[in-house]
């Protein structure tokens, strides 16, 4: 007996340190395999670094170019330098991500990940020196409006509302900050929904809420972000999943990118070009030097257009695209998903008072007031 449950707990200590990580991308590469493939950490590292932008710190060699795959999604790093960008990293237990996560979504990879949270910082220093905005779970933005949306969470202030409203603070606030012409990052890592169910328990309706907020939240990251990638753990907040990461002989060094970065696909030669390929940027921007492999070449910088509605109002159309032609309509999509979210907030905090209070006696102000209908013979 002593035997078969050491060899349980060895079997146990094995199969955590195993434990599998599935990658998601948003959008989904259309070279994307049609089904859940099988890659290295090493690969899936590089995989992620690329798609996010940040391939200057994971270059693509040493034998990593014969996983075709990871090879295509190696050459998209193609949105930077092309006006405003947002890009996140968010990480969440696979307990949470079936409740979080919309059905209709497929993995890209499966693999080994050896530390998530170490991954997710590591990412959040490299986009440092690229992004002009870089907001982490460790480093919110400095104190923003849409935080106080949430301060209903603050009564009662149990561990798991804590936890919870910071989280979503941090990710509503992400979503709904924005700057003209700006590039920004975020590297975030979900854990509240399982202190919540802690809590309150699976059935309650503070969990049913909270797990649609934090659903609406992630709908709202893969609607407005230029890219998001999602990696999903066995158990993402394990005290086991946070060991240093392995140790690798550190690559040579590489220069800093300048802004714009280079990975550019519809870059130009000359500016007379660019005009000419663009339709003069679609008439709604220009063209700008950029940098590429070391080389200036020419991109479109979108700007904001103002026209009359005929009532004497001005309306203002943001533009997006290599060519500045389609419409921006991301800030219509965050101010409409952060009202929804906000209300749902809102509801959830409602009930969490009633809850707390819903025991404590009346105070004696209240209770010295009824008067007693019985009349003494």
């Amino acid at each position: 007996m002593r035997g078969s449950s050491t060899f349980l707990v060895l079997l146990g200590l094995i199969s955590a340190a195993l434990a599998t990580d599935f990658i998601y991308f948003y959008p989904s590469p259309d070279y994307a395999p049609d089904h859940v493939q099988e890659v290295t950490s090493t690969e899936a590292k590089v995989a992620l670094a690329h798609y996010l932008g940040l391939e200057a710190f994971e270059p693509i060699g040493h034998g990593l170019d014969e996983n075709e795959v990871v090879y295509d999604i190696g050459k998209t790093g193609d949105f930077l330098g092309q006006g405003p960008s947002s890009v996140a990293v968010l990480s969440m237990s696979e307990e949470d991500a079936r409740e979080i996560i919309p059905q209709h979504s497929d993995a890209i990879f499966s693999t080994e990940l050896p530390s998530t949270p170490s991954l997710l910082s590591t990412y959040a220093k490299q986009a440092s020196e690229i992004y002009d905005t870089v907001v982490s779970s460790s480093s919110p933005l400095p104190q923003h409006g849409s935080s106080r949306l949430l301060d209903i969470f603050s009564l009662p202030a149990t561990p798991a509302s804590t936890a919870f409203t910071r989280e979503a603070s941090l990710l509503n606030d992400f979503l709904e900050f924005e700057a003209t012409d700006s590039e920004k990052f975020g590297s975030f890592q979900i854990t509240s929904l399982s202190d919540v169910a802690e809590e309150y328990g699976r059935d309650s309706e503070e969990y049913r809420l909270a797990k649609i907020t934090l659903s609406l939240l992630v709908e709202s990251f893969e609607t407005t972000m230029t890219r998001l990638a999602i990696i999903v753990s066995d158990d993402a907040s394990h005290p086991k999943r946070q060991q240093p990461p392995e140790q690798s002989p550190l690559p040579p060094p590489v220069a800093s990118p300048h802004e714009p970065i280079s990975a550019i696909s519809t870059c130009y030669t000359s500016a007379e070009r660019c005009e000419s390929e663009t339709d003069s940027c679609s008439g709604h921007g220009s063209c700008v030097a950029a940098s590429k492999a070391g080389h200036t070449c020419y991109v479109c910088a979108c700007s904001s257009t103002q026209s009359n509605d005929g009532r004497g109002h001005t309306k203002t159309t943001k533009w997006a695209g290599t060519a500045c032609e389609r419409k921006d309509v991301s800030s219509e999509f965050v101010l409409l998903a952060g009202t929804t979210i906000g209300l749902i907030l809102f509801v959830f905090g409602s009930i969490a008072l009633l809850v707390a209070a819903g025991d404590q006696k009346l105070p004696s102000v209240l209770t010295g007031g009824v008067v007693n209908s019985k009349k003494d013979n």
